[in-house]
């Protein structure tokens, strides 16, 4: 027997061919609806990021440029999914600093940035973004998508860094390199770090990259080693960027 007021269950359904109100059927949907909608403004609004260190949101926020690119390089290497939206939050201006605290403000509401707990942003400044570090989280932001679900982006990504190398991301280069399976994205990542890897201490590796990136037939490669050929000092090194150029250039003749 059923008990009052409840619902008939699938099979009783079926069985004697009785139907639901129509009216609870609607009121259960919008229940739902309501639930994750809610549910959806709470993951964008109040989205914690745990992994990021209330230390590491304060330096890439206050302090001098260099000091606030070097945070952020250091906080690049963990490559964690939680730095993207903390700097995309940077970059469209809604993140205040206040005291110790690091908020993030939407519209007439604050959170803290890391917590997501509410808090009031009276009193809390806006860091200064120059052109400088705009152009850095701009490279950050870009740099990040090596690990996005996107192939197109993690591939778009490898040749932003590729033809633009930065040394501040070679940690974030050799982790991506590491986690990608597609056979077409390592190649270019191992390109990528090549290409960074011309303008390092050691002679030995910079030769090597000069090598490495022989094979990349393609104009960036040739400038990347033109470039370099105009700096560097080592005979060794030259003997290695010159035969380099000469084997791209058979290949993109």
């Amino acid at each position: 027997m059923h008990k009052v007021g409840t619902a008939l269950a699938d099979e009783d359904v079926k069985a004697f061919g009785v139907t639901e109100p129509k009216w609870i059927m609607r009121s259960y949907f919008l229940r739902t609806l309501g639930f994750w909608l809610v549910l959806a403004w709470l993951t964008v609004w109040v989205q914690p990021l745990w992994a990021l260190t209330p230390e590491q949101a304060r330096a890439m926020t206050t302090g001098d440029t260099d000091g606030r690119i070097q945070a952020l390089n250091e906080a690049l290497a963990d490559a964690d999914p939680a730095l993207l939206v903390f700097l995309t939050a940077l970059a469209n201006e809604e993140i205040v600093v206040k005291g110790d605290q690091v908020l993030r403000v939407q519209g007439d509401q604050a959170a803290d940035a890391l917590t997501g707990q509410s808090a009031s942003a009276e009193g809390a400044e806006a860091p200064l973004l120059n052109n400088r570090l705009r152009a850095e989280l701009d490279a950050a932001m870009a740099a990040l998508k090596l690990f996005s679900s996107d192939a197109a982006e993690r591939l778009a990504a490898a040749k932003a860094l590729l033809k633009d190398p930065d040394p501040g991301k070679r940690a974030l280069l050799d982790r991506a390199l590491n986690q990608e399976t597609s056979n077409t994205h390592r190649t270019l990542l191992r390109y990528a770090l090549a290409a960074i890897d011309l303008s390092a201490p050691q002679a030995s590796q910079r030769a090597q990259a000069a090598q490495t990136l022989a094979d990349y037939a393609s104009p960036d490669a040739q400038r990347l080693l033109n470039d370099r050929l105009t700096l560097e000092e080592d005979p060794q090194v030259r003997a290695s960027i010159q035969a380099s150029l000469q084997k791209l250039r058979n290949a993109l003749a």
